[in-house]
Order: C-alpha cells, then structure tokens, then sequence
C-alpha cells in the first residue's frame, strides 16, 4: 500500500516537473524570441508569442497527460487494493489505477467547463499571471490551481474623456474633486475681433473629446496597458496636451468652423498612440464644445434680435407689395376712364371740357 502511494506521488510530482518545465521554457522564449518559422504564417505574424505559447500550453498537456494515463495503466494492472478505515472500520476495496482516471476526467471536466469566453468577449490564458495566448470564444481548457482566464469586451468601446457624463464634477472651482469623480477639460478660447458673434469672445468652454476603439491584440493589449482604465488615464494626458495646444489659438467660432480640421488631427494623434497597444481605432473627435449659461443666453438674444430684424423687414417687403398693388388699381381706373372720355369725345365730335362738364352736371 505504501509503495502504490509513493509511485503514485512520484508520477504526479513527475507530471508537474514536467509542465513547470515546459511553461518556463516557453517563457524564456518569449524573454528572447526567435522567428517562429522561416514563412510565418498571418496569425505568427501578428503575434508570435501566441503561437510558442499555445504550442508550449498543449504540448505540456500532453506530457502531463501522458505521464498520468501511464501510471493509471500500471496500477490498473496491480488489481484492487483492500483498505480499512480506522475510525470508522469499513474496509474498502479500490483500484487505484480506475481512481486515477476518475479523478483526471473529472478534474479535466471541471477544467472545461467552468470557464468560458462569451461571443462578445476576448480572452487570454496564463500561467500564474504569465501570459500565454488568447483563447477564442466558446469553452475553454483553464487547468484549475495551474492557469486563470481573462476576459474583456470585444465590442466598440465608446470613451468620452476624461470620464463618462455621469462621473464629471463642475464645480471644482468651489469644491473638492469628489473621489471617483474628475472635473471636465476646460480650454480658454482665444479673441476674434472680427465681427460681433459672441462665439469670437476670449472664453472659456468645457471640451468634450471622444474615442470609439476595439481591442485587436487581446495579449499585447494586456501586457501595454492591462486595463480599459489604464487607456483612458493615458488617452486623457495626451488629448489634454493636444486640446491645450490647438485650441487657445482660435476662437469657439473657428473651432466649431473648422471641427473636421481638428477632428483628422485628433485622429490621427489617437492612432498613433493607442494602435501599438492592440488596440483599433473606429473613430476619434471632439464630441461637443460647452457654453456656459451667459455666452448661450447672449447667442439666443442675437438670434432673437436677427429673428425680429427679419420680420421687421418681411412686413415692410409686404406693405410695399401692397401700395404697388393699389397704386397699380388706381392708374387702371384713371386709364380706364380717360379711354372712356376720349372715346365719347371722337363719337359726339365734342370738346373735352363739353364731356367733363356734362358729365360732372
């Protein structure tokens, strides 16, 4: 009985040597790599890591998986083994060959089916802590004690910076920043003394920038910036940097004049920086400028004014319509009549005065 458990020891402590040596020789690979093939294929090109490490993950399997099949093979072979329970003085017989492989079958299931990758997530699996590759979508193989699984969303992920509506604070001029919460990005507008639009004024106007993004390298993701959290810190100190170097150059007019020309610059920063951490960029702008209450009520006030002006001018364009009309009835009545004078004159062969005056009478 005692010498069943120490071989059964030796394999299983075998088996872990094994794994343990392969998952480290799979990270001292990744430590210093080497081309994966001389024609690496479009998945080895994108991340070779993934590739190493999912073939050092199953080939660990295998040996691990061997080691023990072979050892439950040999005890099978050693027959039942009788023992009695002390305490509760049952004496039990067991094949330690078919425990063996009801405790890998059902460590085996517990190890699939207790994880899984939804269809609107990716997923990478490691080996205490230690990346190894992304696992697709559906069931996933996690030897339990051995790797972990983590996930995240692979749907767009829609950013606004430096915080979600909801957690901006305005009044940080008055009060302490609440923990949890951030106060906006406030840019000072430069002056434009052309004309008298109030949107040519030097303010100051909350900026709203926005970032819509997906990840793609679910493991370069991970091993850049390791957190969505993570992307928004970053994203929000260089848009910061960016908005505070654009904009107080030009007024609000010009800003939101000109909103495509930021907009591709904008863009083209966010590329720039965050597509070398896994990641893909859908879209990428400023979302809206905000006007403080006085600068929108002086706005409404000279569309008021430019409202009233129009109807003003609309009333007196009627009028004049109006007194061209009747101006135009009374000359028909006047040519109307004298016609009809002129006429009476030629068929009585009268003088002008004769008609008029027995007209008058």
């Amino acid at each position: 009985m005692v010498m069943v458990w120490i071989l059964m020891a030796s394999i299983a402590l075998g088996a872990l040597i094994a794994l343990g040596w392969s998952v480290t020789n799979y990270i001292r690979r990744v430590d210093s790599p080497s081309p994966v093939s001389a024609t690496p294929t479009v998945e080895q090109a994108k991340n070779p890591n993934d590739v190493r490490g999912k073939k050092s993950f199953w080939m660990s399997v295998l040996v691990v998986y061997g080691a023990l099949s072979a050892a439950g093979l040999v005890l099978l072979a050693t027959g039942n083994i009788a023992h009695k329970i002390p305490w509760v003085g049952i004496k039990l017989e067991l094949n330690m060959g078919a425990t063996l492989f009801m405790l890998l079958l059902t460590y085996t299931l517990l190890s699939l089916l207790l994880k899984s990758v939804g269809t609107t997530e990716v997923g990478v699996k490691k080996f205490f802590g230690r990346i190894l590759y992304e696992v697709p979508s559906g069931i996933a193989f996690i030897p339990l004690g051995l790797c972990e699984l983590q996930t995240d969303p692979k749907t767009v992920v829609s950013m606004e910076i430096p915080a979600d509506p909801e957690k901006i604070f305005r009044n940080e001029d008055k009060e302490k920043v609440p923990e949890g919460m951030f106060p906006p990005i406030r840019i000072t507008f430069n002056k434009d003394a052309t004309g008298k639009d109030p949107l040519n004024a030097r303010v100051t106007a909350e900026v709203v920038p926005i970032i819509r993004f997906r990840i793609g390298s679910y493991s370069k993701f991970l091993s850049t910036v390791g957190s969505l959290e993570a992307v928004r810190g970053q994203v929000t100190d260089f848009t910061v940097a960016f908005l505070f170097e654009e904009l107080p150059k030009i007024s609000v007019a010009a800003a939101m004049q000109q909103a495509e020309v930021y907009n591709a610059k904008f863009l083209e920063l966010v590329k720039s920086r965050i597509e070398q951490w896994g990641l893909e960029v859908d879209d990428a702008k400023i979302k809206v400028i905000n006007l403080h209450h006085a600068l929108n009520q002086a706005i409404g006030e000279i569309a008021k004014e430019q409202a009233a002006a129009e109807a003003a001018d609309a009333t007196k364009e009627k009028e004049r319509k109006l007194g061209e009309g009747q101006g135009a009835k009374e000359k028909a009545i006047l040519e109307g009549r004298a016609a009809g004078l002129k006429k009476m004159m030629d068929d009585l062969g009268v003088s002008g005065e004769t008609v008029v005056g027995a007209e008058a009478g």
